[in-house]
């Protein structure tokens, strides 16, 4: 699998990223919706950090799943401003009004 975004909290690889990410990002499109919301949701819940979005750029929204108290990855339902902490002292912010 190939995400279209992906966070790591390494220093950069010179080949290939080996540590799970803290981060995925899926953007959906036609083609790949279907598999962005199962079979990628499924994978990235246990190879993944913390975070899996998918970004619907026809929808304009930002679903977030994140891992509840048994590391099974619950929706949080689309939002206009998601604030993250990653990796401990890495904090993100994203702004779905000034995404699309």
């Amino acid at each position: 699998m190939r995400p279209d975004v992906i966070l790591v909290c390494v220093e950069t690889p010179e080949k290939h990223v080996t540590e799970p990410p803290a981060l995925v990002a899926e953007v959906l499109s036609p083609g790949t919706a279907d598999k962005d919301y199962n079979e990628k949701s499924r994978l990235y819940e246990e190879h993944a950090g913390d975070y899996y979005l998918i970004v619907d750029p026809d929808e304009n929204t930002l679903i977030s799943y994140m891992p509840n108290e048994h590391g099974r990855f619950v929706i949080v339902e689309p939002v206009n401003l998601l604030v993250a902490s990653i990796c401990g002292d890495c904090h993100i912010t994203l702004d779905t009004t000034s995404m699309f």
